[in-house]
């Protein structure tokens, strides 16, 4: 009797792919976990943290879920499904981020083994991703940044299943996605004309060559990708009067300064402010020269090699996806530098909404490596481990240390001073006087009422004319003082006598 051997020829390359997924799924919970560690204290809160979390919070009470036009409704209905579990929304935030981390870095190694076909440097991408402590601290706020990222990944990804396999149920996937991305943030919209331009012009075995036929598949995914952040506007327009907010548009000169700034942000995710800080431009060209210099020297060394792994990644429709969103995103925040009234001016490159263009580059530079790897030769190759380790040895040190520093201070209205303040004491003790404050949204998360601002007054007279008719206090936080409203201290706080003054903000009544 003759008994077949067993077929072992795949076995390494099974237990190698297990490997991979192993090692995935363990940076997901280590990023899980520092973004747990870090926000020891609870989520950071800003005033944004508000129209989330107070909007969950009415719902659980039974007083209905109504959320805020300006900002996307799906994060108060996530949290408040979270509060079905028996979780405080303002607890649910901080595991949802934690979960989100370790979702978003898995994303990142999915998308790179997909662009590469590397393991390798897919779980480098990841770790990259895990030990940036601009990602690490985007993820510790109570933001909606970090959903966002995920459903626009997991659109991409979708995206490029469906342009590879063209099975319908894919574009519909990332149809709803994308969709759904753009009730996390608005500027999930951008999703979808990024999508449509590579559904027209990108080319594949399984395309279809007629360009009616392309642009039919483009509509479908715009479509379908509109119904529910339309139906949400259409909904806020109704309810409101305005689809997203009351934002008047009014066109500004952009400061030099502003993109100087934004240069030095980008450059310190990868070097130490302390290197970066005056240097920006320099070190902006430095860059471009050392990549140029890279390229030449890599295509005349091994013409060959880099061109297929070139010519690989064109053909693939992930790379071509992240980079004509990103160019997109990029170019459509770069536009909003020079308004007023939507985010904020100077802000408009700032880390929290560059979190997609910081994820693509990540995805970017290690699929980059990846190529230039396998084209290399042994000299070459080892130059590129010794960059990687250096990216790793540097983001670990930089990203544990601010771990640390969240941990034991905290962030914004979640930061220690609050948990033992005074001031939180005292009007907690006080809960029958009505308020007035700078800062109103962090008294709102530690005593569960909302002052009123000092700047929905349309001037201070009808300030005064509030605290005289209901006897409500002025709380000015120290921290949010009044010149943030473009406000005089002086006439702020004329006729109002101390009440109380504490080490993060002073009471006041309106005298006689």
């Amino acid at each position: 009797m003759v008994i077949d051997k067993p077929i072992l020829t795949n076995t390494p390359v099974r237990q190698r792919e297990a490997y991979f997924w192993i090692a995935l799924g363990l940076l997901a919970v280590l990023g899980a976990g520092l973004v747990l560690f870090s926000t020891r204290l609870g989520v950071g809160l800003g005033d944004d943290s508000y129209v989330y979390i107070q909007p969950a919070r009415s719902a659980l009470a039974g007083e209905g879920l109504v959320t805020s036009s300006r900002y996307g409704a799906l994060l108060p209905w996530l949290l408040t499904a979270i509060g079905f579990l028996g979780i405080d929304p303002q607890e649910g935030f901080r595991l949802l981020n934690a979960a989100l981390f370790g979702l978003n870095l898995w994303m990142v190694a999915v998308i790179i083994r997909r662009i590469s076909g590397s393991r390798g440097f897919a779980l480098l991408g990841a770790a990259l991703f895990t030990l940036s402590e601009s990602m690490l601290e985007i993820h510790s706020w109570g933001m909606s940044e970090p959903l966002h990222l995920f459903l626009t990944l997991l659109a991409f990804v979708c995206l490029a299943v469906y342009l590879e396999r063209s099975d319908w149920r894919w574009l519909a996937a990332a149809a709803v996605l994308a969709g759904l991305s753009a009730l996390a943030r608005f500027v999930g919209w951008l999703i979808l004309p990024a999508g449509a331009l590579v559904i027209v012009f990108w080319s594949g075995t399984k395309r279809p060559s007629r360009l009616g036929h392309r642009l039919a598949e483009a509509g479908l995914f715009v479509l379908g990708g509109a119904v529910l952040p339309g139906g949400s506007a259409v909904y806020n327009l109704l309810a409101s009067g305005y689809a997203f907010g009351a934002r008047p548009v009014t066109w500004i000169q952009a400061d030099p300064g502003w993109f100087i700034d934004a240069l030095g942000r980008w450059e310190i995710w990868v070097l130490p402010g302390r290197v970066v800080h005056g240097r920006e431009v320099l070190l902006a060209v430095l860059f471009l020269l050392v990549c140029a210099g890279a390229l030449i020297w890599m295509r005349w060394r091994h013409t060959d090699g880099l061109q297929k792994q070139v010519a690989r990644y064109a053909a693939a429709p992930l790379p071509v996806l992240l980079l004509v969103f990103m160019v997109l995103y990029l170019g459509f925040h770069i536009v909003l530098m020079f308004t007023d009234n939507i985010i904020g001016r100077s802000d408009a490159l700032n880390n929290r909404y560059m979190t997609p263009l910081q994820a693509g580059f990540w995805i970017l530079t290690a699929a980059g490596l990846s190529a230039i790897y396998r084209a290399g030769r042994k000299s070459e190759r080892l130059l590129i481990g010794a960059f990687c380790a250096a990216l790793i040895v540097m983001g670990a040190g930089r990203t544990f240390d601010m771990a640390k520093t969240l941990n034991q201070a905290g962030m914004g209205y979640a930061g220690e001073r609050w948990h033992h303040s005074e001031t939180v004491a005292y009007l907690l003790d006080h809960a029958e006087v009505p308020l007035v404050s700078t800062g109103n949204y962090g008294f709102y998360f530690w005593t569960g009422r909302l002052p009123r601002s000092i700047s929905s007054f349309n001037s201070l007279e009808e300030m005064r004319r509030y605290q005289r008719e209901t006897g409500a206090w002025l709380v000015v936080l120290y921290s949010m003082p009044p010149e943030l409203y473009q406000i005089d201290p002086a006439s702020l706080l004329a006729g109002q006598v101390l009440v109380e003054e504490f080490s993060e903000a002073s009471i006041y009544r309106l005298g006689e």
